[in-house]
């Protein structure tokens, strides 16, 4: 796999969500936390929400307003589940 294709890296940490391996998942994708690729932060954020790390699952998904997002749907689910558990966050 190619390391620079950002959508390929965002489809890995995904799946490795899905298998319930979300450390794994932040530990592919540390080397891309302060890319402006709002897929690859949102799963990222989702990761760290698995994990009940909410203030970094908020911080990154912060990360995802200062990029050019055209679907909202996946950024407002990650969001909701902050807001959820920790509603002092958002």
């Amino acid at each position: 796999m190619d390391s620079n294709n950002k959508y390929a890296i965002s489809l890995l940490s995904s799946t490795l969500r899905i298998k319930g391996e979300p450390e794994l998942s932040i530990e592919e994708t540390e080397k891309y936390k302060d890319s402006k690729h709002a897929h690859l932060l949102i799963t990222r954020a989702a990761a760290f929400a698995d994990l009940e790390e909410w203030e970094k699952a908020k911080m990154t998904l912060f990360k995802v307003l200062n990029t050019e997002l055209k679907e909202k749907g996946y950024y407002f689910s990650v969001r909701n589940r902050i807001k959820k558990n920790r509603p002092d966050l958002i």
